[in-house]
């Protein structure tokens, strides 16, 4: 974690903002493997309030919403991590990665479980990835 807020200082000095925004989803991508949620947060918001100029901006703004909609399930949250969700889907649709796009539906799947509410046309496949993965 060291050397993700080393990368993360340094490209902010820099002011090199897509790479701050990396190092910051990475923190935060840790703080969801130890399951702390709040410092997750703390690492990613909030988030820059640049337009995404290039096809990678777009990723990494669609994987940072990822990266909030998973923080907010942890913290239970849902009505934020569907909102974070919406939006990862949406910039990862614009980007066209279909990796991207497969984890926002698995996050909305969790979500949807998470609060309850399954939805009948889900093949059964991926409602077990989905219930495996909570």
């Amino acid at each position: 974690m060291i050397y993700l807020r080393q990368a993360r200082d340094l490209a902010a000095g820099h002011g090199l903002l897509d790479l701050e925004l990396s190092s910051r989803n990475n923190l935060a991508g840790y703080a969801i493997q130890l399951k702390d949620p709040e410092a997750g947060l703390r690492a990613l918001l909030p988030l820059p309030n640049i337009v995404p100029a290039t096809r990678l901006d777009v990723l990494r703004h669609a994987n940072a919403h990822d990266t909030l909609g998973q923080l907010y399930v942890l913290t239970d949250d849902l009505p934020n991590a569907r909102f974070h969700a919406l939006e990862s889907g949406r910039l990862a649709q614009i980007a066209g990665v279909k990796r991207t796009m497969q984890r926002h539906e698995a996050l909305l799947g969790l979500i949807d479980v998470k609060s309850g509410r399954l939805r009948e046309d889900w093949p059964q496949s991926n409602v077990r990835w989905i219930l495996l993965s909570a």
